[in-house]
């Protein structure tokens, strides 16, 4: 999601099922700098939105939910102290609740058809 637009996002998930149900999701991985430093405020919820509510493993990285900006080596037991973005574990722990119902993990998924303005469907 970094390097790419929303339209390549949505052809990855018109992938089969079988394919998307085997898939493992994150935003963030120990190799890659961290979602609160590399996407905007907007697009990291936009982020978290989509892959927390498609099919698939979901990964969650210590640090994602209260904003952590530094990347750090897996092998260091220690971390600089950061502040806590407040508003975006808010925003986590609203979404988490949001999706913690049974459609959400029992119910068929399925891309929903996108509208808009032409210039702004992708």
């Amino acid at each position: 999601m970094e390097h790419t637009d929303a339209e390549i996002v949505r052809q990855h998930l018109l992938a089969d099922f079988s394919y998307q149900e085997k898939m493992v999701r994150f935003i963030e991985h120990h190799d890659e700098p961290r979602a609160a430093a590399t996407f905007s405020s907007e697009k990291e919820r936009c982020a978290a939105v989509a892959f927390l509510t498609v099919m698939g493993t979901k990964l969650l990285h210590e640090g994602q939910f209260e904003g952590r900006k530094d990347r750090l080596p897996v092998f260091l037991g220690r971390r600089p102290s950061e502040p806590v973005d407040l508003d975006l574990l808010a925003f986590y722990m609203r979404l988490l609740n949001g999706i913690d119902r049974a459609a959400f993990r029992n119910g068929a998924w399925r891309l929903c058809e996108r509208s808009g303005w032409p210039a702004r469907a992708t």
